[in-house]
């Protein structure tokens, strides 16, 4: 996949007060639900950004994919969902100019190992990952794995990147990861 076209997912009609069901970070995590599903549908096909500001990070998800019948494919697949119905709204499908000569991001799926995945029994790598999560401030997602029912954290790292030689493969939440990194272009959002 080349990251060639994109298209925002802006989250609205939320409230901003952090009470009730519908806060930005609620109706982002219930999106990346969605994603997940549709994305597995055809795997490797969709990287995601979250090109939003600190304070404004859960605002919108910019999906990226090689073909303009990608996205129409996944906006077909979503149409329906109560979400998107009532949350989230797809914008206008923009292309990634050829000669795009701007920053790269990779969006990294982070992981903290279970305690029962630490390699010493007096380790601290657990600990050492969490602390640089907090203080870092990484976006995350609480979801829950349909294949064994586990509730768990999905954290997202933005780091600068480089611009794709071979092509991305992402997975199946869309991100960049250790074996198969990529970066996408970093295009600042408009209005």
């Amino acid at each position: 996949m080349k990251p060639n076209i994109y298209v925002d997912v802006r989250v609205t009609g939320v409230r901003h007060d952090g009470v009730g069901p519908a806060t930005p970070i609620r109706v982002c995590t219930a999106l990346m639900k969605v994603l997940h599903g549709a994305f597995s549908q055809t795997p490797g096909t969709y990287a995601i950004a979250l090109p939003g500001e600190k304070a404004k990070i859960f605002s919108v998800v910019r999906i990226f994919a090689e073909r303009r019948e990608d996205l129409d494919a996944l906006v077909e697949r979503t149409e329906g969902h109560p979400l998107f119905v009532q949350h989230a709204r797809f914008g206008y499908p923009k292309t990634v100019p050829e000669d795009f000569d701007g920053e790269y991001r990779e969006y990294r799926r982070y992981r903290i190992p279970t305690r029962k995945s630490e390699r010493h029994p007096e380790g601290t790598l657990r600990l050492r990952r969490i602390l640089y999560a907090d203080e870092a401030k990484l976006p995350y997602f609480i979801l829950k794995s349909r294949s064994n029912r586990h509730i768990f954290g999905l954290r997202v790292e933005c780091r600068n990147g480089e611009r794709p030689v071979k092509g991305c493969k992402p997975n199946s939440y869309g991100l960049s990861g250790a074996t198969y990194a990529f970066a996408v272009p970093h295009i600042p959002l408009s209005g």
